[in-house]
């Protein structure tokens, strides 16, 4: 923007109404720019949409050329345009359009979640359920309609793997990780459910084809999964926003022996990678990373696992036995101890009935407390069968003894069948203990008389257990969860040899006999760096973790010029796909590119500054207690840095300066990187500045004074020829010149590798532009130009042949003397000049007044009270000079003495009439003289001040006694009445010293009386009353007469000061 006075000669004031509107479409404003002044300071504002800015800059003067820098985010879709309109004083302008382009990127997942394992029926296939998701970013063209993908699915020797009656079904439970696809679900979890094909591949066993179509690009998509947590960005490229979402059902043979036995197994699912094309010819590859899950084949009477997974409202990512069970310290975690009571065999070796079963879970209460348990056995229980209803009719058994070793607890000594309260001995009670964290372990007995109390398949019971991992916890700790149960037919809790490896519980080779290898541990999985080396239905692991680390840079605009401040803004944070994450610290590093340097205290928190081996700045910050599960890509993210540094003085036109950030927090490390390019284009600008705006005349008559031109290049590309035109000021010329002396050139200075040039062509014809045909061109004088100054030259140019790089200046002096000059001359001076890659014009201009200066001649005289002169007068009175400016009077110098000696008289030499371009008037004050009156006269005698200084000896008061008034009693009680102070013959009036002599200064001419000496009236004396009901007056009256007298007196200084004006 520019700010400019429109008339011929502008002027330079200052102007308040400096709002600049901008609006954009298909972008918005992150925060208001710090050129704008906001909230106390001025009314820079922000739309409620973000896309209108009203940015107020403040005062400026006239002559003011402004840049508002600001960045904008683009949020419309791909193809749209981003537009930017914007008003100025009355003024509109619009930039160009811009295309958006918004990256196409799709990927399917189908790792994570909470995969099931059920028995079928018949049960001679195992259920097995997978989610998937496909994800597409927001505002990037539409993507196919329809996807496929290949399946294959393994761990079944030499059987096939078959689909369920419904083989893709939409997700109506929790999946971390995954949103709802099914209907009734919350809006901001609920993605749609697309068409899905999910069919066998002819002639590969196994192997199956899975195509969604119909897909929606474009309505509202979930922000949160199934359980209430942010959807994961596993990856900062990954798009997280889910368009369709389901689950895979297949049927898994279930051998139990023989070559092709699979039970105790897991089962892997793993899909291709395809790649997506846009509907606009972009491509897009699917991310092989997030494309595998599993699940453990197994079945039998009794089961054990953490189910985190399937927790409500919180849910945790994990399958059992698989070593993938995760959630964070304090969280509340649920597994689970399952049986299904085995029928006896009757004599006639034929099923009978139920036996009696226990089921114990033993808690590792080095790293949980126990939080509550119950049995279920309900399938339609909501969200899922762990949260049925608990049977009360099975008692549950609190253990608060001691536990040397869960992995070892025999859950007590013998077990009593058929007499359950015989059961509550050794440290086992029915009564919930009222300190949960002295609770060990927790079992149930099943009576065979019960068992019609389930209503799941093969009368299954689960033994469900919360628990609360400690505070203390740190990532990377194992957590573990002891299943043992017990039949009938062995009453006898035991840990030898044979129960260890039926419940998964050998330490290390030497206690199993043998290497514990991934087939030793099947169903469950070898495990690394924790307490026990595999896990099984006897024995689960969960491990502790914190959160990933996310990081994103950002340059508050794409382009910099050499040595320019770049702003850079720092987003870091702690996301994953765990729920209820702890804080944790997070440490960022930003090194900055060779010759890239950061500006101390532009950070709000400084960082640590060092070097590293390549000569690179490398900035550290270390943030302490950094909330997780943040869209640290988005905007209200509190995990901001927003800093300043150099950019490379040397840098070229087109560089690119790429810096990468890291963010670092419990061993795991992001990167991100923020690009800025050194601008091909920029701008350059001429100013022109006079020494003295207003200049005092010598005492010869002589003016002189000096010009100032600098050109200041914004302009990455050097300049290495620049040409200036200087139009010298001539009486009558267009600019508003106004003189009738002769303005001479002294000197003109120009910068290194500077010619400098002058003609006497007639003001009124000289072309100012030097790129003018009659001036020859940029760089080429025309034959009206000579080298030097000539003495009557009109004008003066100068042509540098050197380079002008970006935030130099080029700085001309151009040296005048007005002769014959006179107070009130104008001399108004312009210049126009090009640069070379620049190219257009640029004009500027500035002036200078002559003002003479002033002298202010004070005399001073004395009279006694009868006005003739006075003889016997005070030794010496000191006096101020005061200049006036409108209606603000300021002393000027120190106090000057006035006596005897120097004839009560004084000059203040050579003032200036004249002070910021303002003029201005003087007079005098004179301290207070005792028993004086003071009056000040001011003249002005061809353009000097003669003030004159009367001081008047006060006659002597003649006093007259004051009598007694009398009071008149009152015979009846009334209020009295407010007295009103009045002058009368009862009353003998006190007199009033004058005033003290300063006097007020005025116009010339004009003189100050005296003040009057009037008696002040007493009081009129009051009539006695009877009681009052109301408060005793203060010194409300007296101070009423002193508000009466000081208004009074304000009155005649009022009538002073009109006067004078007059």
């Amino acid at each position: 923007m520019d700010i400019n006075d429109s008339a011929p000669a502008p002027g330079n004031k200052p102007t308040n109404d400096n709002l600049l509107t901008v609006t954009v479409e298909n972008a918005h404003f992150g925060e208001i720019p710090s050129q704008c002044l906001s909230g106390d300071k001025g009314a820079s504002k922000l739309s409620e949409d973000k896309r209108t800015l009203t940015c107020d800059i403040g005062e400026r003067d006239e002559g003011t050329a402004q840049m508002v820098l600001s960045g904008v985010k683009v949020d419309g879709p791909g193809k749209s345009k981003v537009t930017a309109k914007a008003t100025f004083r009355g003024l509109e302008a619009e930039l160009p359009e811009i295309p958006v382009i918004a990256p196409f990127l799709m990927d399917a997942k189908f790792d994570g979640g909470a995969a099931t394992s059920l028995t079928g029926e018949p049960d001679t296939f195992q259920f097995m359920n997978f989610p998937f998701s496909l994800a597409h970013a927001k505002g990037a063209a539409k993507g196919p309609e329809s996807v496929s993908y290949d399946i294959t699915i393994n761990g079944v020797k030499d059987e096939e793997i078959t689909l369920q009656d419904v083989a893709c079904a939409p997700i109506d439970r929790v999946q971390p990780g995954y949103p709802f696809s099914a209907p009734g679900k919350p809006e901001n979890q609920t993605t749609k459910f697309p068409t899905c094909e999910f069919t066998a591949v002819k002639g590969k066993k196994n192997t199956f084809r899975l195509t969604l179509s119909d897909l929606d690009y474009t309505s509202k998509r979930a922000e949160l999964d199934s359980n209430g947590v942010l959807l994961p960005q596993v990856q900062p490229k990954h798009p997280r926003e889910v368009i369709a979402a389901g689950e895979l059902r297949v049927k898994v043979p279930y051998i139990t022996s023989g070559p092709n036995k699979n039970e105790d197994t897991n089962i892997h699912l793993k899909a291709s990678a395809p790649t997506y094309t846009a509907e606009d010819g972009s491509t897009a590859q699917d991310d092989p990373s997030n494309n595998e899950n599993k699940a453990p084949l197994v079945r039998g009477n009794w089961t054990g696992a953490w189910v985190v997974a399937s927790q409500w409202p919180k849910a945790y990512p994990g399958i059992g036995w698989s070593d993938t069970s995760r959630a964070p310290a304090g969280a509340t975690v649920m597994s689970v101890s399952g049986i299904g009571p085995r029928r006896v065999v009757n004599s006639a070796n034929q099923p009978g009935g139920f036996a009696d079963t226990w089921i114990c879970n033993t808690l590792d209460t080095k790293r949980v407390d126990f939080v509550d348990a119950r049995v279920v056995a309900d399938p339609q229980a909501k969200p899922n069968v762990y949260y049925g209803e608990n049977i009360e009719d099975l008692r549950i058994l609190y253990y608060t003894g001691e536990v040397e070793d869960p992995n070892l607890f025999k859950c007590g000594t013998k077990e009593t069948p058929f007499d359950e309260g015989k059961d509550e001995k050794d440290g086992w009670s029915y009564t919930k203990p009222a300190d949960l964290s002295t609770v060990k372990a927790v079992k149930v007995r099943v009576p065979h008389d019960k068992v019609h109390l389930s209503k799941l398949p093969k009368s299954f019971f689960y033994l469900v257990i919360e628990q609360r991992i400690h505070d203390d916890a740190k990532p990377g700790d194992d957590v573990w969860a002891f299943t043992s149960v017990l039949e009938e037919d062995h009453t006898e809790w035991k840990m030898d040899f044979n129960a260890k490896r039926y419940f998964h519980r050998f330490t290390d080779k030497d206690d199993a006999k043998e290497e514990i290898t991934p087939s030793f541990a099947s169903p469950g999985v070898v495990t690394d760096g924790v307490r026990y080396p595999y896990t099984g239905p006897g024995r689960d692991l969960l491990r502790v973790v914190g959160s990933l680390p996310v990081v994103a840079k950002d340059a508050a605009q794409p382009e910099y010029g050499p040595g320019e401040e770049a702003d850079f803004t720092i987003r870091y944070g702690l996301e994953s796909e765990i729920a209820n994450m702890p804080n944790d610290q997070v440490v960022i590093k930003d090194t900055l590119p060779k010759g890239m340097e950061y500006i101390a205290g532009s950070a709000d928190v400084e960082p640590e500054v060092s070097t590293n081996d390549k000569g690179e700045q490398v900035l550290t910050w270390t943030k302490e207690d950094v909330a997780p599960n943040l869209r640290v890509l988005e905007e209200g993210n509190p995990g901001i840095i927003n800093y300043k540094a150099t950019m490379p003085k040397d840098a070229k036109p087109g560089d690119v300066l790429t810096n990468e950030v890291t963010a670092t927090s419990q061993g795991q490390t992001r990167k991100a990187q923020a690009k800025v390019t050194v601008p091909r284009a920029g701008y350059t600008s001429l100013k022109k500045n006079v020494a003295e705006s207003v200049i005092e005349t010598a005492p010869n008559g002589v003016a002189s004074n000096e010009w100032t031109i600098e050109l200041t290049s914004k302009d990455p590309t050097k300049s290495n020829l620049t040409d200036v035109i200087d139009v010298l000021p001539a009486n009558g010329d267009a600019q508003g010149s106004k003189f009738e002396g002769k303005l001479k050139v002294t000197n003109v200075e120009g910068p290194e590798g500077a010619k400098i040039y002058s003609t006497t062509v007639d003001p009124a014809k000289i072309d100012e532009d030097p790129n003018a045909e009659v001036n020859g061109a940029t760089g080429q004088p025309s034959s009206i130009w000579t080298e030097g100054v000539k003495e009557n030259a009109t004008a003066v140019r100068v042509i540098t042949n050197a380079p002008l790089a970006y935030g130099d200046t080029q700085k001309i002096t151009i040296k005048t003397e007005l002769h014959s000059a006179k107070s009130g001359d104008i001399v108004v001076n312009k210049a126009v000049g090009r640069a070379e890659n620049t190219k257009l014009r640029m004009r500027t201009s500035a002036q200078f007044t002559v003002r003479t200066p002033v002298d202010v001649n004070v005399e001073k005289v004395w009279k006694d009270a009868k006005g003739a002169d006075l003889k016997d007068t005070p030794k010496s009175v000191k006096v101020q000079l005061i200049r006036k400016q409108g209606e603000e009077s300021t002393p000027v110098g120190d106090k000057v003495e006035l006596n005897a000696d120097n004839k009560w008289k004084h000059t203040f030499a050579k003032l200036p009439a004249a002070v910021d371009e303002e003029p201005v008037t003087y007079t005098v004050h004179e301290d207070e003289i005792e028993g004086f009156t003071s009056k000040v006269e001011v003249k002005n005698v061809d353009g000097d001040y003669q003030v004159m200084v009367t001081n008047t000896r006060k006659p002597e008061p003649n006093p007259t006694p004051t009598p007694t008034p009398t009071l008149t009693p009152t015979p009846t009680p009334t209020p009295a009445p407010t007295p009103t102070p009045t002058p009368g013959p009862s009353g003998t009036p006190t007199p009033t010293p004058g005033t003290s002599g300063t006097p007020t200064p005025g116009p010339s001419g004009t003189s100050t009386p005296g003040t009057s000496e009037t008696p002040t009236p007493g009081p009129t004396p009051e009539q006695p009353s009877g009681p009052k009901k109301e408060l005793a007056r203060t010194g409300a009256a007296v101070m009423g007469l002193v508000a009466l007298a000081l208004a009074a007196i304000g009155g005649g200084t009022l009538l002073m000061l009109r006067s004078r004006k007059q």
